[in-house]
Order: C-alpha cells, then structure tokens, then sequence
C-alpha cells in the first residue's frame, strides 16, 4: 500500500511538471508586434505582396501566435512605407524598451508614432536615448542566451551603443558590440538581423560579417574584452556556427524569426541549421523593400 502512494505521488509530480513545461512552451514569446502594409501606397507588386504579407500573418495565427497590429492605431497622415518594417522602431532588451533613433530623416518620426501603441502593447513606458548624436535601429539588435548582441554600422553608431552600456540598458549578463573591420554599404547588409540570427546554442551567420567584425565583450561586473573575431567570441559563448554564403544572405536567409516551438524563415537553408519545425514562406516580394521577416515580426 505504501509503495503504491509513492508511485501516484510520483506519477502526479511528473504529470504537474509536465504540464507546467508545456504550458510555458506555449506561452513564451506568443506575442509580435506588426504593422500591416497599407498596399494602396506600397510599392512594388502589391497583389503578390499582399499574398505574402497574409500566408505570413495566417502562419503565426495557426501557431497560436498573438498578433498586435499597430496600423489599427496610427494615423493615415502617419504612413510610410517603411515602417512596415517594426523591428527598427524599438529595442526589447532583457530589462527595457528603448526608442529608436534613426539616421534616416524621412524614418525619424516613426518611433513617435509608434510609441502609445508600444506602451499599451507592452505595458510598460519606454526609455528614450538622451545623446543627440545616438542612432538607434532595432534590426542591429539581438537577444539570445542572456546576451545582448549589437551592431555599430550602416544604421547604429557606436555612441548609440556606448550610452546603452553606460546607463545599464541592455540588463544582460554580457553584451557584445560588434564593430565591422571595413565599412559596408550595401542595403541586403543594412542591419545586423541581415547577416546574423540564432537559434539556441546555434548562429547562423553571413560568412563575410564572420571575416569583417571585431568584437568587444562587456559582462555586467564591468569587465571589457576587446579585439575580439566574431568567431572566437561566438565559439566562447558555447555556439556552433552554421555558415550562410553571399547568395543565399541576399535572399535574406538570416532574417528569420525563432519562436519557442518553431522557426519562421524565407529560405530553406535554415531548415538544415534548426533542430525544431521550419516553416519556410516566399517573401521575396517584400525583399525587394531590403527586408524581411525578421524585420517585420517583432516578437516581445
């Protein structure tokens, strides 16, 4: 009789955790913040994009994902057509949401119309850069690990990321600053969501970043790293590499989104680096805006 008390203790614990774990497995990272396109003023080839833009929006439903379009609470008089192109307008890091500052004048009022949604969407005030030469863009951004990633080029500068660290914004146990070794230009490279990605214990990077970045590492005691290769910083904080080539970085093939269940990506390459479900869509029709998913879908 004793004996079997304990297993139905035990049977009723795993069941419990069990069920604990799933529930977190499907309510973490459930929500994302878009802007649906307002086509009667996009470029392009607005059938196809429209067609894209839905297959996109009717995936993440399917997958039980909670969708905040913000184009329901802004202005007509508001729109451009980049700001389709949310991940730019504010960072998530592990402890704030922090204003975008773009370099772009016809792009610098896109965090300001943006904001009471984000504030309502998140429900918490959002922190704004102080130093006027700051520029800050979401896309040069990424989370991973409990390690802040983020990219001084074409779109953020180094002041941008140095008054981050020196006002604790970023609230990871280590932040790396990544800093290209010759300048890039070119729009298909235009943030750092571009050319790098990851999924877990994975990094998915453009084989040029890999050859063209430095790094300096910051841990939150204050101790600095510097000069460091892409590779051998990724490689010490326990990632693997999985290399993307020049062809398949121009088809966006790191702007992909990794939910906590699944991975939403626009080239099936990506299949061959992720160890859960792919679902890979055409987008190339946005990719002509110099976008993609990742751009688009931010997740919080």
């Amino acid at each position: 009789m004793g004996h079997s008390i304990v297993y139905i203790y035990i049977f009723l614990y795993m069941y419990v955790y069990m069920q604990n774990k799933t529930r977190k497995r499907r309510t973490k990272r459930e929500h994302v913040i878009i802007y649906t396109p307002r086509y009667n003023q996009a470029p392009g080839d607005v059938v196809r994009m429209k067609e894209q833009y839905d297959t996109m929006v009717t995936i993440l439903k399917r997958n039980n994902i909670k969708i905040i379009d913000i184009n329901k609470t802004t202005k007509s008089a508001d729109y451009n057509p980049d700001i389709i192109f949310m991940r730019d307008s504010f960072v998530k890091t592990a402890t704030n949401v922090i204003m975008g500052k773009f370099k772009r004048t016809e792009r610098v009022n896109e965090p300001y119309i943006v904001k009471p949604s984000i504030i309502n969407a998140i429900g918490t005030e959002v922190v704004e850069l102080q130093t006027a030469r700051s520029r800050l863009e979401g896309g040069d951004y990424l989370l991973n690990n409990d390690v802040s990633f983020i990219l001084a080029g074409q779109r953020t500068n180094k002041t941008a990321i140095s008054e981050m660290i020196m006002r604790d914004l970023f609230g990871t146990k280590k932040t790396v600053a990544i800093h290209l070794i010759k300048r890039d230009t070119d729009l298909h490279r235009i943030h750092l969501d571009c050319m790098m990605n990851f999924i877990g214990n994975i990094a998915v990077v453009w084989e040029g970043l890999l050859h063209n970045a430095v790094c300096v590492i910051h841990d939150a005691e204050g101790g600095i790293q510097q000069g460091i290769s892409l590779d051998k910083c990724l490689k010490s904080l326990g990632y693997s590499i999985f290399l993307i080539d020049d062809k398949a970085q121009r088809q966006y093939a790191c702007n992909f989104v990794n939910f906590d269940h699944f991975v939403l990506a626009q080239h099936p390459i990506i299949s061959r680096a992720s160890n859960k479900e792919t679902i890979c869509i055409p987008f190339d029709e946005i990719n002509k805006l110099y976008g993609g998913i990742h751009c688009i879908v931010h997740d919080i």
